[in-house]
């Protein structure tokens, strides 16, 4: 009897926590709900490093003697083409590049395609030489022989390009890109020239040896075009990091150096003028890396749930 007493409080005991229990106030923890997948629609701002080489790095190089007062070589005479001189030097270009970049992308499905706008500042140039020996012609009177020498400098000061983008996401992160459109930049040149002659020149058949030259300088804003590709990896909700390869060209250029010859003048007491042209094309292969902050203004902002 007394078992059956004790079993009968123990009951009574439990019925009533469980009561008490039941009366508590529950609340469950908030759950976070994940933001939505990434999307690449949306603007950017960035920056970008990279380094150039060389495209093509010849100036073609020419002489020409113009006229002077003993017809030795005149326009368009056989002892004038004898006169022209051409050689080819190279001035390979290269150098480090850095500026920023800004675009917009629009994303649907696995494809993304946009348009995309940089600039850079830049230290990319080369320098170079070329030279030969040319003998003057037949003209009555004439034997000697021109040596000449020019030291070549070109600089690309700063460089743009606006292109479009048309991408495939291998994953929802990796974008592979191919790139292309409008170039545009600063570019210089330089050219320094000696000339040397020796031998026997003129009707007179005197015999000469002297030293000339000339300076020039050239400087241009110019456009082109600018093809490559890239991958972007988007790291993180908003930033994403880039590889790029871009061959870029602004063009051919043509300038030329002009100077009298001071040795005709001292001789004869005439001088002849020649004029040296230079034909040298702007272009190279820039492989660089940059960094990209995302805004996406379509998407809305994660929700916290409360259950």
């Amino acid at each position: 009897m007394k078992n059956t007493t004790s079993f009968v409080a123990l009951m009574a005991a439990l019925a009533t926590g469980s009561a008490l229990a039941a009366d508590l106030p529950y609340r469950k923890a908030p759950v976070d709900v994940p933001p939505p997948p990434s999307t690449w629609t949306g603007l950017y701002i960035g920056m970008n490093a990279g380094y150039s080489m060389a495209g093509s790095d010849t100036f073609q190089d020419g002489g020409l003697v113009l006229r002077n007062a003993f017809t030795i070589a005149p326009p368009g005479s056989a002892n004038a083409a004898a006169l022209s001189s051409w050689s080819t030097g190279h001035a390979s270009m290269s150098g480090f590049l850095g500026g920023g970049q800004a675009g917009y992308n629009y994303q649907w499905t696995s494809f993304v395609a946009g348009l995309e706008a940089d600039i850079q500042g830049s230290g990319v140039n080369g320098e170079g030489s070329a030279g030969g020996a040319w003998k003057t012609g037949t003209a009555a009177g004439a034997s000697a022989v021109s040596q000449t020498a020019i030291d070549l400098r070109k600089d690309v000061d700063w460089l743009g390009t606006v292109r479009g983008r048309v991408g495939w996401l291998y994953s929802p992160t990796l974008l592979l890109y191919a790139t292309g459109g409008l170039a545009y930049g600063n570019v210089s040149a330089s050219a320094n020239l000696w000339q040397g002659w020796s031998g026997v020149l003129g009707p007179a058949g005197l015999a000469t040896t002297y030293s000339t030259g000339g300076a020039s300088t050239f400087h241009s804003l110019n456009t082109g075009y600018t093809v490559g590709g890239g991958v972007e990896w988007m790291i993180a909700p908003g930033w994403s990091l880039k590889a790029e390869y871009l061959y870029y060209n602004l063009g051919t250029v043509s300038f030329a150096t002009n100077w009298a010859n001071a040795g005709f003048l001292s001789t004869f007491g005439a001088a002849s003028i020649f004029s040296t042209s230079h034909t040298t094309t702007f272009d190279g292969h820039i492989v660089r890396a940059g960094v990209n902050h995302h805004f996406d203004l379509f998407s809305a902002p994660p929700i916290l749930a409360k259950f």
